[in-house]
């Protein structure tokens, strides 16, 4: 039986560049969402045919600058 890669738990784990199914392994989102988050540009995502394809490092910046936003300066 041949062996599967286990699902990156960390956003660290992610491939460099990653696909739709890498961040919902990572993310509790349905996959509607994501592509229509990358649709709209509220993701940070670029388009390789058919496929959306997102940067691991892009991703991160982003979520870092989302946080911020939310948690403010005083926390």
């Amino acid at each position: 039986m041949a062996r599967t890669a286990q699902a990156p738990d960390r956003l660290a784990d992610l491939p460099e560049i990653c696909s739709v199914a890498d961040i919902l392994a990572v993310f509790p989102v349905s996959r509607a969402t994501l592509y229509r988050m990358a649709e709209q540009g509220q993701l940070p995502s670029f388009r390789v045919g058919r496929r959306v394809l997102i940067s691991r490092d892009h991703l991160i910046d982003w979520m870092d600058r989302e946080l911020a936003g939310h948690i403010g300066p005083n926390h």
